[in-house]
């Protein structure tokens, strides 16, 4: 029997599909979902680090601590240098000096200083949203992904599980689970922007994640997306795993 071979091509990429070949609707559907996503604008995914923590706990500026021959920050803005992070903007104090100076050698970061300084989570989050909406225009298709600055680890497995997982549920909330516990890094579309803006002063960002029908979890065998760094002794755990020296505190 005589097969002629159909050829959708998108920005050179090549979808095939075998006319007289018995399809599935399944088949079908899938093809042509692939196709219908290759035609549409990149979706982009714009990292934000809400960095204006005052370290209080930790009795010394725990981004800047040393981690395998890195800064904290600066290990946290390399594992985001991947190809479907369209910015990596970071949110800083105006005096916060030494943080600035750091990034200011990181490469292509958006350093956004706070203005006011925000006093929580969710107001670092609200500036830099609008930074990002000001400067880039996000669409519905879009996404952002929140990493706190004091999460020091973002294995590449997790990116990629990640952001895969985003792009299937574009609609939806990604986030990693490990033992039954939600981590970071967490990827919201960008029409959610919107509803930070609209919590409640008593909720923060965490709000967003009520609700199952909103939210993917996405498990992950790392357990490096439950760790952050608060105190000396979150320091040493991490670097114990690592076999690293360790700052030394007063």
């Amino acid at each position: 029997m005589l097969r002629e071979t159909l050829i959708l091509e998108v920005d050179g990429e090549k979808n095939t599909l075998r006319l007289g070949e018995r399809l599935s609707k399944q088949q079908v559907h899938e093809f042509l979902n692939e196709f219908l996503m290759a035609a549409q604008p990149l979706r982009r995914v714009f990292a934000i680090i809400p960095a204006c923590g005052a370290s209080r706990r930790m009795g010394i500026s725990k981004l800047l601590l040393d981690l395998g021959g890195r800064t904290l920050i600066r290990r946290l803005i390399n594992s985001l240098n991947v190809s479907q992070i369209a910015a990596v903007c970071v949110l800083v104090r105006a005096d916060d000096q030494k943080l600035r100076d750091e990034l200011n050698t990181c490469g292509d970061v958006e350093v956004v200083i706070a203005d006011p300084t925000p006093s929580d989570m969710k107001e670092s989050v609200q500036q830099l949203l609008e930074s990002i909406s000001t400067k880039w225009t996000p669409t519905d298709r879009d996404a952002w992904l929140l990493i706190p600055g004091d999460h020091p680890i973002v294995e590449s497995s997790v990116m990629e599980r990640l952001l895969e997982e985003s792009r299937k549920h574009a609609d939806q909330i990604v986030v990693p689970i490990h033992q039954r516990r939600r981590g970071h890094p967490t990827v919201f579309p960008w029409r959610l922007t919107s509803e930070v803006f609209q919590l409640p002063d008593d909720q923060g960002v965490n709000a967003l994640l009520h609700g199952a029908e909103k939210v993917v979890e996405v498990p992950c065998p790392e357990p490096s997306v439950l760790w952050d760094i608060d105190t000396p002794e979150d320091y040493a755990a991490i670097c114990s795993q690592f076999d690293e020296p360790r700052a030394h505190f007063e």
